[in-house]
């Protein structure tokens, strides 16, 4: 997909906001400071985010020029180069998507997940288990602390039912992430809290 033209649009939005930051008259309205520090951090990340995509659609073009090379080494590296960039760049596609989904007022809120294995066996219940290594792994990798408040496992170490908080600034990213993936079919959201219900058997988690 492409995505240059609201790629555009965030590099001129983080030059206007550059200069209202700049602009010695904004502390004097705290609010007003905030907002445009806010909104400076969104557009940030999505640049980030952005940038990656576009330097991995690069990459695949110059490995694709490299598949007619005379060299015959150099042709193999480029299809072993296109394979691992084919596995990433939906990854970061699927991470730009939801970082240009505009922001919520409730983004600043923590995240508490609930995760149930429901019907489905072992099967199910480990599958839980990779499910919440896989939250787990996403909002530390991006600065979030993650914490267990209740557990509970079966026989072969799979998770039949779990809760666990995720904190820190943006936490209910992870909203968009679960949402994007059709995995949760109930949630709600509270004044200081955004909770989330799994209810549906984990195997579903990525189907199409």
């Amino acid at each position: 997909m492409n995505f240059d033209d609201k790629i555009q649009h965030f590099e001129t939005k983080k030059i206007n906001l550059e200069k209202e930051l700049s602009d010695p008259t904004i502390f004097s309205d705290q609010k007003r400071l905030e907002e445009t520090n806010r909104a400076f951090q969104y557009t940030n990340r999505v640049l980030e985010i952005a940038h990656r995509y576009t330097s991995i659609e690069k990459s695949i073009l110059s490995a694709k020029e490299s598949l007619e090379d005379n060299d015959a080494e150099i042709r193999e590296m480029a299809k072993v180069e296109l394979d691992e960039l084919g596995v990433k760049l939906p990854i970061v596609e699927a991470e730009l998507r939801l970082a240009l989904i505009p922001p919520d007022p409730l983004d600043k809120n923590d995240v508490i997940i609930e995760v149930r294995a429901g019907t489905g066996g072992d099967e199910a219940s480990l599958f839980a288990s990779e499910l919440f290594r896989m939250y787990s792994r996403y909002a530390e990798n991006h600065g979030y602390k993650v914490s267990i408040m209740n557990k509970s496992t079966n026989e072969v170490g799979g998770i039949k039912d779990m809760t666990f908080e995720i904190t820190g600034e943006g936490a209910t990213v992870i909203l968009n992430l679960s949402l994007a993936c059709t995995v949760f079919n109930a949630y709600r959201k509270q004044k200081n809290k955004v909770e989330f219900i799994l209810q549906r058997p984990a195997w579903r988690f990525f189907q199409r």
